[in-house]
Order: structure tokens, then sequence, then C-alpha cells
């Protein structure tokens, strides 16, 4: 009961994150989560042969997935593969929790409390378990009895008092279900309609897709750029030192209907379509890396080509915040699309554009958090000849 208690603390932390969470397709693999040391406070962790595992499993181990429902009967189990050095020996193991920015770590009694960051004050939630070559640890088993979404790191510490752990975290999310497929929206040809009853898309309509700390300047949805009308627009991110290493999440919940990979001066990136169930389309393009999730995403799509087209999907969903790339862009030009598409009607904007997307394109800055919503505008447009110049931002 200890995680439920856990959950329902965090409750008001997640809700606004996870106003719609969504169950993931199963896969026979449980989630890799790689390796990493860190043989001193402050170090960002060093190359080392251990390894680290994390799923959830309703069929003892037949197959895995990344999320639930609260009801749902479920192990969540960690796998630890020590150095093979360490196999025989006796080591504390530790499972920390992350919700927003707050880090908690798993006690010897059951219970949660956050974490410093101060690798002197982590304590384990198990203490000199017997480390085999694979290490399987039971982390939970019962029911969730929440929702929310959560990132979870395993470690562990052997005889030598070298920390060894997971770098990249498994996003265990729990919701009532996937969105209602009642109401999924497709194109007729002439303009788009749901096959159901939309629901009722939520306030505000975004989430921020980047750290807008990050963004150096803003490319307007809705202006003709390189020639081409654009109904989508961007960020660029040309700081000092900025790396195409950027975390993209989802700024909406919904199902993933289309992706896309194709080439960029010789350089794969990918692409996708996301719908909510209340009409609301976000497509992002140019993405370089993506999470493990999307990454499986990909591997369903033909081989990328110069002249790729965005691809039919079916079976997946994203909850909002929901990580989808770890990096953009090409090397030397850090830069992704973003798109959002009001499926409902078309923009009053646009009487002189037809297709599929342009004449449902929206001003996405207005539909951020006031907060975002005023970083974003003071900005300067990413693009030289058209600037602010927009259709759909007045």
């Amino acid at each position: 009961m200890e995680i439920i208690r856990f959950i329902r603390t965090l409750l008001p932390i997640v809700t606004s994150a996870v106003l719609c969470s969504a169950v993931m397709a199963q896969s026979t693999s449980i989630t890799e989560l790689g390796g990493a040391r860190a043989p001193s406070a402050g170090n960002s962790g060093v190359g080392t042969s251990a390894t680290f595992a994390i799923g959830i499993t309703t069929d003892n181990g037949l197959s895995w997935r990344n999320s639930a429902t609260p009801t749902d009967q479920l192990r969540l189990v960690g796998k630890v593969r020590p150095e093979a050095s360490q196999i025989g020996q006796a080591a504390d193991i530790y499972l920390l929790a992350k919700v927003g920015a707050v880090v908690l770590m798993r006690r010897t009694d059951g219970a949660f409390e956050q974490w410093s960051g101060d690798l002197s004050e982590l304590v384990p939630f198990r203490q000199q378990a017997m480390l085999a070559a694979d290490t399987e640890v039971d982390l939970y088993t019962g029911q969730l009895g929440a929702t929310g979404q959560f990132e979870l790191f395993l470690g562990y510490r052997g005889p030598d008092g070298v920390l060894h752990y997971s770098p990249t975290p498994f996003s265990l999310s729990s919701s009532t279900g996937l969105p209602d497929a009642s109401s999924s929206w497709f194109f007729n040809g002439t303009a788009w309609q749901s096959n159901g009853t939309a629901t009722q898309c939520q306030s505000p309509l975004l989430q921020s897709p980047v750290d807008l700390s990050k963004v150096t300047s803003i490319l307007y949805p809705g202006q003709t750029r390189g020639g081409d009308y654009k109904a989508h627009g961007g960020f660029r991110l040309d700081g000092a030192g900025q790396t195409n290493q950027v975390t993209v999440v989802s700024a909406i919940a919904g199902t993933v209907v289309r992706g896309e990979s194709d080439t960029a001066h010789g350089v794969v990136q990918y692409g996708f379509d996301i719908i909510n169930p209340c009409g609301v389309m976000m497509r992002l393009g140019h993405l370089l890396e993506l999470s493990p999730k999307f990454a499986a995403i990909a591997d369903t799509l033909p081989p990328a080509t110069t002249n790729s087209s965005f691809t039919e999907l079916s079976g997946y969903t994203v909850s909002v915040g929901e990580p989808i790339a770890a990096a953009i862009g090409v090397p030397g030009n850090v830069f992704m699309d973003f798109g959002i598409y009001d499926l409902r009607s078309r923009n009053p904007a646009t009487t002189d554009l037809d297709g599929e997307l342009k004449p449902y394109g929206i001003c996405w800055l207005d539909a951020l958090p006031a907060t975002d919503n005023a970083r974003v505008r003071s900005l300067p447009p990413g693009d030289g000849v058209s600037g602010t110049m927009s259709d759909y931002c007045r």
C-alpha cells in the first residue's frame, strides 16, 4: 500500500501534467535503461558494464509495458546486472522516483522521502542484497491505485562504495485508459470530422514541448519560409554551447496517428502527428534522437529517404509531458518544427488556403500557458524574411 499512498501524495503535483495519460502497446522485452557509474559526488557518470532495466508486467513476465490502469494487478520489476567482478558480492540497491522537479528515494520501510541530490544522503531501499549476473528486484506488486506519471531510476553500491545507476529513467504512466476511440478524427477529403462525440479541450490547450529558457528564436506558424507556405512554426536554440541534445515532450495527450522518417543533409529526421480526442492535432518535425518508446514506433516506419511521406499509425498513445525525443535538428543547426491544428473548424484567416492542414493551423503561441506565451512573444523571429508576419498570429 505504500506506493498507493506515495502516488496519492503526489497527485497535486502531477495532475496538470497527466490530464490524459495513456497505455502503451505491450512489448516482449523489459525496458533497458543503460548504466553509468558515479565515483564521486558531482560526477555526471562514466562508463560501466553494469546495466539496469525496469518494466511492468501483468502476466508474470510474458510481456512488458510502461503503463497501466490504477486497478491492474501488476508487478513492477527491476533488473540489476552488475559488473562481472561484482557478481556474488553484497550491495545496497536504490530506487528513486522523479515527479517534475521533485526527486524522492524509497527507504527500507517502503516509504519515500525527498532526496537533496547529495550522494552522501542517498539511502537504499534494500540493503546488502546478493548480486547475481541478472538480479531481479521486485519493486512493487499489486494495484497502483491512482493515476500519474513518474520517472524511476535504479542503482546499487557495492563494497567498493561506487554508485552504479541507470542514467535513463523508466517512465511509468498510470491512467484510466486510452483516449476515447469514439472521438477519433479523420479527413474526409474536404474537412476533418470526428466519428463520434468530441471531448472538451483542456485550458490552456498546450504544455511547452521544450525548455523555453533555452529557446533563442521562434519560427511563426502560418507564413512563407524558403518559398513555401508553412502552417507549422518551430523553435530555434542557438545559444552558446547549445548542442542538439534537447528534450522534447508532448504538448498534448492523444493518439499517434502518423509518423515519418526522412533525411535532411544526410541525417535521418523523424516527425509525428498526434491527435487529442477533443480535435486538436500536434505535428512535430526534425527530431533527431527519439525516446525508447518513439524509437520503437519509428522502427515500424518505412526506411528514411529524401522524399519520405507520413505513414498511418495506430495503437500508440501519448500523455501530456511524456518524452518524445532527446535530440533535435542536424549537427550545427539546433531547431525543430512545431505545429498545432484545430481540426474542429477552419481558421477564419485561411479562406484562401486549402488542403488537410493549412486551413486548420492556429497561432500556437497563444495556446501556451500565460507565462510561456509571454516568453515566446518576447523572443525574436527565427526567419529573417517573414519575421513575425503570420496569417495565424495577429
